[in-house]
């Protein structure tokens, strides 16, 4: 609640700067870090095995629904200036979802035992952990560091793509709502189809077609094409995650899946936050398209490497 709560205080006090966001963005940040990977791995305590597919698909939809709406208002607030709104109204959902969070009593986590029958009362140490995960969401989750490295930065440069398409009446706030809100249109769709796709090739092929989508970009001039590719990219891309996500938490032994969620929350987290850095570094010496193009090309060859790996060994 912190975050948002300076965020609130700054904007109805008039105290907003660059170096008070950079500051919030930082703490907001270690936060995520700490907690996002702690609700990865209580999922399997709050729901049965069997239905893990789904609550991680469930728990995709409810984000990305917000991915939509959120931006579509926001924009719209931003444009009547009503940015003190906007915060007061994020400050009200984290204190509701805190609320909720404290409610929540997890069951406690089940036993599991060693190769000798001994009971594991501790998780792995670190040192342990990446050769006890099966082959398949090792490859997964090395090509998902990829995406994130690749791909996802381009969601994070939205702003600066939608000053360029300024077209008759809309304006580059409105722009820009309209791509967040078509992101999170793709993003909830791909999370529908997600449970039924957790096979390596496909998450392969996803990736893949989220390249060919962000890469069209650079050859788009108008606003609804843009969106039309945004949605699928982040369609391909999240359903992607989410499916390397459900491999995660239903084919990594217990002693190590928190680690592994961890390993995947950084991932989510870390590899977007780098590429956008070094895109956006590229971007400011080179034409913003021509960054989307080269962007999917690292992809494209890891996806043939792996692809051949996947061929080459059982999934």
């Amino acid at each position: 609640v912190l975050p948002p709560l300076i965020l609130a205080l700054a904007s109805v006090f008039g105290w907003l700067n660059i170096e008070l966001l950079l500051v919030v963005t930082v703490m907001a940040g270690l936060l995520n870090g700490i907690d996002h990977p702690l609700r990865l791995a209580l999922v399997s305590s709050l729901v049965p095995p069997e239905r893990v597919p789904g609550a991680v698909s469930i728990n995709s939809m409810i984000f990305n629904i917000s991915r939509m709406a959120g931006p579509a208002l926001g924009g719209l607030a931003i444009a009547a200036g009503a940015t003190t709104a906007i915060f007061l109204g994020n400050l009200i959902s984290f204190v509701a979802f805190a609320l909720v969070l404290g409610m929540i009593r997890p069951d406690p986590a089940p036993e599991t035992f060693d190769a000798d029958g001994a009971l594991q009362r501790r998780s792995l140490p670190w040192s342990q952990v990446w050769r006890n995960v099966p082959r398949l969401q090792r490859l997964t989750l090395l090509y998902l560091m990829v995406l994130c490295l690749c791909l996802r930065p381009v969601y994070e440069m939205l702003p600066a793509f939608a000053a360029r398409l300024i077209a008759g009446d809309t304006d580059a706030a409105t722009s820009f709502a309209l791509m967040s809100s078509s992101v999170g249109m793709g993003a909830f769709i791909g999370a529908i189809v997600a449970p039924e796709l957790r096979s390596g090739r496909v998450i392969i092929l996803l990736g893949l077609v989220g390249a060919l989508a962000i890469a069209a970009l650079a050859w788009i001039d108008t606003l609804w094409l843009t969106l039309v590719a945004l949605s699928v990219s982040s369609g391909a891309i999240l359903a992607g995650s989410i499916a390397t996500q459900i491999l995660v938490q239903t084919g990594v032994p217990a002693p190590v899946r928190g680690k592994v969620l961890a390993l995947y929350a950084m991932i989510l987290r870390a590899m977007p936050a780098i590429g956008a850095f070094l895109a956006g570094i590229a971007a400011v010496r080179i034409d913003l398209a021509l960054v989307f193009v080269w962007s999917g090309l690292p992809v494209v060859a890891v996806a043939m490497i792996l692809m051949r790996a996947l061929g080459t060994g059982r999934r």
